[in-house]
């Protein structure tokens, strides 16, 4: 856990906001300052609102605080990690498990960042450890019966809280821990009981927010393209085992099958080998299952990957004890019969210990690779990086110098998919109301910053939030409750009858006199991840923004350049992939 907590800590605020994150800040902003009501946080409302009450204010100028809670989050699931694996292996394993969790590149990326995965992942673990000491017995001979059935209850509900999606691994994993045969069916559907009304309960807390998230979480759910979630999930698999992906597999239910059978021919270690077999193919099912529900969800973001990452680690250590026990059983017959002594060959049992240590050494080495290479991507994407802060300052210090051009006020133009870097001047997404003077004061007047697409824009749609809270009010609880699907038939309607919320014209924005003259126009590019995520690849796996050769130098002028720490000039008009850059250019 020191170990971890140093991993987390070190370098916290090295890199600038990211786009989820200013989302979450900005979102608990509201609700703290501006008392605005849940829905403004739309799908991660209640994490938001922790986060807001969690922060306050202080999180906002503060990138090293704002991170902080995520990075304990972390070191917290390290000890969930030892707790669940003692309970399914023994306190060895559990030890080797909470290192390699510890220092797991995904897993030190993603707590270093406030997205809401790595709470939710926290709570999956000890909701997982619950489920265990529910499940794992008959349902006469479980102790405490009614306890765990709170615990399971408010674990899950908290889970739920934190990202809706927590339903699915829960389920997933009491379903595999019923087909290996490690759960029983009584307590097992008592125990998914207990989580449904855990999860369902947390709704009540705010019931006429909660249709407005489930609509959002609804609206994201399904498969956008099977087929491209298919090649994008066995693609980024990687980043959990790294090189031996499809070893672990394999290997998986082929050493439940080997301790199982050995089970049978060695009576004095049988209920260990039994206990050891079950949990590994629990494991192994859970992760397989956990993928292909991922790639039929088709949300194709690397951190969904994140809850597959402690249960790795603990089958990857338990897959190396299981071939150790294998290693030294030495049976009259078996598959390994043909290694028996015969003139000068090895023993049995020297060459099979041979064997293992060499299949142990080459994974351990690939899986060590794997770990260093993300580490290193990691690294470069730390030290790749802009000062956004700075940039913003000097956008809102060329708006204050010059509050108009003509008759018109001086605009801001971000050629990004959402204006990431306004998050240092204060500014909320759009479903916020900072435009309203009396909530963010003098900042609201210089809110004229875009949204642009890359590279062109798109209209936005509005969420119709008010529309659908409103009509959730007329109905009430109780109606809605009684007749879901009619209240969505109608909030579907509600949405489709106003009018979009914002309009942008699809315009090329570098060549268009949509930006009027003095207008500004912020560019970037580099090692630049669009769903705003820690890079843990190769970089020429990535898209970079945006995806023109040079500045339009022919209407604009190049007020200053951004680069990272020793690249680059003021004279740099270059679009670089791999070095980050960004630019200010005015419009001539």
């Amino acid at each position: 856990m020191a170990l971890g907590l140093t991993a987390r800590l070190l370098w916290l605020s090295a890199h600038s906001v990211l786009l989820d994150e200013a989302t979450v800040v900005i979102g608990a902003r509201d609700i703290v300052q501006n008392h605005t009501p849940m829905w403004d946080a739309m799908s991660n409302a209640p994490f938001v609102w922790m986060i807001g009450r969690l922060l306050g204010m202080g999180g906002l100028s503060n990138v090293f605080l704002m991170r902080l809670p995520s990075a304990l989050i972390g070191v917290a699931s390290i000890a969930a990690v030892f707790w669940l694996a003692r309970r399914l292996f023994n306190e060895k394993i559990a030890i080797a498990s909470a290192f390699l969790l510890a220092l797991h590149p995904f897993a030190v990326a993603f707590s270093r960042v406030l997205f809401a995965d790595p709470f939710q992942v926290f709570f999956v673990l000890i909701g997982c450890y619950g489920f265990d000491r529910l499940a794992s017995n008959t349902w006469r001979a479980t102790p405490r019966k009614g306890m765990l059935l709170l615990y399971v209850f408010c674990v899950w509900g908290l889970a739920f809280l934190m990202k809706y999606n927590a339903v699915v691994p829960g389920a997933i994993w009491l379903l595999s821990g019923v087909i290996s045969r490690r759960y029983r069916i009584l307590p097992a559907c008592a125990a998914f009981l207990a989580m449904a009304f855990g999860s369902f309960f947390t709704l009540l807390l705010w019931p006429y927010d909660a249709p407005i998230w489930l609509l959002a979480f609804m609206g994201k759910a399904g498969s956008y393209s099977l087929i491209g979630a298919v090649n994008y999930y066995s693609f980024k698999l990687h980043l959990v085992f790294f090189g031996i992906t499809e070893i672990v597999f394999v290997a998986g239910f082929l050493v439940a099958w080997l301790l199982r059978r050995k089970s049978d021919i060695a009576p004095d270690r049988k209920e260990t080998n039994i206990r050891s077999s079950k949990s590994i193919f629990h494991l192994t099912l859970f992760i397989l299952l956990q993928t292909v529900m991922l790639i039929l969800l088709g949300r194709m973001f690397e951190r969904y990957l994140l809850v597959l990452v402690p249960f790795g680690c603990i089958l990857l250590v338990a897959l190396i004890a299981g071939f150790e026990q294998f290693s030294r059983w030495n049976p009259n017959r078996w598959m390994f019969a043909f290694m028996e002594a015969k003139e000068n060959k090895l023993p049995p049992t020297k060459g099979r210990h041979i064997l293992f240590y060499f299949a142990v050494y080459i994974s351990l080495w690939i899986f060590t690779r794997g770990a260093y290479n993300s580490y290193s991507y990691y690294f470069d994407y730390l030290r790749n990086d802009v000062d956004y802060a700075g940039l913003a300052k000097n956008v809102l210090t060329l708006e204050q110098e010059h509050q108009a051009v003509g008759a018109f006020p001086r605009r801001a133009f971000w050629l990004v998919p959402e204006p990431i870097a306004a998050y240092y001047l204060g500014y909320t997404q759009r479903y916020s109301r900072a435009v309203v003077s009396n909530f963010d004061g003098p900042t609201a007047y210089q809110n004229f910053f875009e949204f642009v697409g890359v590279p062109y824009a798109e209209e936005w749609k509005g969420d119709k939030v008010l529309a659908i809270r409103r009509l959730a009010r007329a109905w009430g609880v109780g109606r809605i409750l009684t007749s879901p699907n009619s209240f969505m038939m109608s909030a579907k309607r509600a949405v489709d009858s106003g009018q979009l919320l914002l309009h942008l014209p699809v315009v090329d924005f570098t060549a268009s006199d949509f930006i009027r003259p003095g207008d500004m126009l912020i560019m970037q590019s580099g090692m630049i991840d669009l769903e705003g995520e820690p890079i843990l690849e190769d970089i020429e796996h990535e898209d970079g923004p945006p995806f023109i050769p040079t500045l339009p130098l022919a209407r604009y002028n190049v007020y200053r350049t951004y680069r990272p720490e020793g690249v680059g000039s003021q004279t740099d008009t270059s679009l670089e992939r791999v070095k980050a850059g960004a630019w200010l250019l005015i419009r001539k």
